[in-house]
């Protein structure tokens, strides 16, 4: 990735990019509740779920760097991919949170840094402070931040390198018709990608066997051993989706995954972002839809989201050929279907996927369909489109 490409930015245009973020991640949010209410589906409910983690991140992201001395490294954002915070800036929350109880008795408690604050507001008048004062006054600012900064990071809470979901058992009263020889669950999870520095929410549809502790059971170490699996697996976003649901299908004895399903966050673009950046590479989804946003005449803080969801269903299960195959203790694999006909479903290794965009109402009515050749990545998609004024995101596709 070129280094130009990814830009530090200082606090001001921070907090305007943050709350940019803020906004996209709430219509995302309505979005996805709003479909929870009519289909009742676990991708909206998780999706809510998750863009619910990812704003706490950005306001424990705006805590952590808003008084941060300049000599700390100033959040990263990667312009040219995806829009979103470098995936090392997502790196910090965890190591951030892996240190916090050994950091935070070194930190004053937040009332006396206050107090402390406004003893020293009350004795340096603001026509008389010189720089020494006002770096006394952003070291309390700072010092009050990071507390409630590493106070508020909760792997329950924020969106991690690997957020973990809940294990919601399913029943075929539910609407699945599985084997009655075992028990069915729900699992999500969630992970930031290193490569294209974007959020991924994965949701898997998984069978055990009855013999078996119920994977859900208090204490039950087998989910210790099974969470350990998924982050070691799928804590990246490889892009064949089918080679992640094989692995897991190998590498659990008495569980059996039958649906996995992927949803791909990214890229934002916005004028906000992009304008007079001269440094993003012509060819970038940015750079082409710049011209896009001029003719429509939209807001600096306007923004197109896109967003994919894949998922890969097994069709059958095979199990051990040959003389001993009665006596084999291997379990039966699954056999994932992906449709030979299709090259960009074989390279995603996906049965099906559906591309959505999310873009403003002013900007979808002056898209015209010239434009679908120099921006493919529109073609094909479902146009989700929303008011500046707020409301709900409707489809106009």
């Amino acid at each position: 990735m070129d280094a130009r490409t990814i830009e530090r930015m200082d606090p001001v245009r921070y907090t305007m990019y943050l709350n940019l973020l803020r906004r996209v991640f709430k219509d995302v949010r309505r979005y996805y509740r709003a479909q929870e209410k009519v289909e009742k589906t676990t991708e909206a409910e998780s999706m809510a779920l998750y863009a619910k983690k990812f704003l706490e991140t950005i306001r424990a992201l705006r805590l952590k760097f808003l008084y941060s001395p300049m000599y700390l490294a100033r959040p990263s954002i990667d312009l040219h991919q995806s829009g979103f915070p470098h995936f090392y800036d997502i790196c910090q929350l965890d190591a951030d949170r892996s240190t916090r109880e050994e950091r935070l008795p070194k930190i004053p408690e937040t009332d006396l840094l206050k107090q402390l604050l406004l003893e020293h507001v009350m004795s340096v008048g603001s026509s008389t402070a010189n720089e020494a004062d006002t770096e006394k006054l952003n070291s309390y600012l700072w010092q009050i931040s990071e507390r409630a900064y590493l106070e508020r990071l909760d792997l329950r809470v924020q969106f991690f390198q690997f957020t973990p979901g809940k294990l919601i058992p399913i029943t075929s009263a539910e609407g699945h018709d599985g084997d009655d020889r075992r028990r069915s669950y729900m699992f999500s999870w969630g992970c930031y990608d290193a490569e294209t520095n974007c959020p991924y929410v994965y949701i898997m549809l998984l069978e055990q066997e009855l013999a078996e502790q119920p994977l859900d059971a208090p204490d039950n170490p087998e989910y210790v051993k099974f969470l350990d699996t998924v982050r070691h697996i799928a804590a990246r976003a490889p892009m064949n989706l089918m080679a992640i649901a094989a692995r897991l299908d190998e590498s659990f004895r008495t569980l059996y995954p039958k649906a996995l399903k992927r949803l791909c966050v990214g890229p934002l673009v916005s004028p906000l972002l992009h304008k007079n950046i001269g440094a993003v590479d012509p060819s970038s989804l940015p750079a082409r839809l710049q011209p896009i946003f001029e003719r429509a005449d939209v807001a600096d803080n306007d923004y197109v989201l896109c967003f994919r969801v894949e998922y890969v269903m097994s069709e059958r299960e095979e199990r051990p050929r040959g003389l001993l195959s009665a006596l084999s203790t291997q379990k039966a694999k699954q056999i994932f279907h992906v449709p030979k006909n299709d090259r960009e479903l074989m390279r995603r290794g996906a049965s099906a996927v559906v591309s959505y965009v999310l873009m403003s109402h002013q900007l979808r009515q002056h898209l015209l369909e010239e434009d679908l050749a120099a921006v493919p990545e529109l073609v094909g998609a479902t146009y989700l489109v929303y008011q500046t004024n707020g409301g709900e995101i409707v489809d106009v596709s």
